[in-house]
């Protein structure tokens, strides 16, 4: 498992290299190629957390709220947050 992510990692390095586009579509393709590879594994948990975290701040239940199957609104845009800022901050390699 881990070697796959190795592999998909040096697609993702190497079409960011070798592209001949503006860095900023550059990132953005490539993102959306390596998340579509990667399966979007993990982004549910990321909206399960933020609407965990918001529900804390309104006195619910934090655990019925991260069991539910859906996502929140706040989840929603918590993951489309995180989207753009791997997309976004992949020019300057910070991520």
């Amino acid at each position: 498992l881990p070697f796959s992510g190795l592999i998909l990692a040096f697609f993702t390095i190497a079409l960011a290299i070798f592209l001949p586009f503006n860095p900023i579509y550059k990132a953005f393709f490539c993102a959306i190629i390596y998340l579509s590879l990667y399966g979007f594994i993990h982004l549910e948990a990321v909206a399960d957390t933020i609407d965990g975290y918001f529900a804390s701040l309104t006195n619910k239940d934090i655990y019925q709220v991260m069991k539910e199957p859906q996502i929140g609104a706040l989840g929603a845009i918590g993951v489309f947050s995180f989207v753009l800022l791997k997309i976004f901050l992949k020019p300057l390699s910070i991520v």
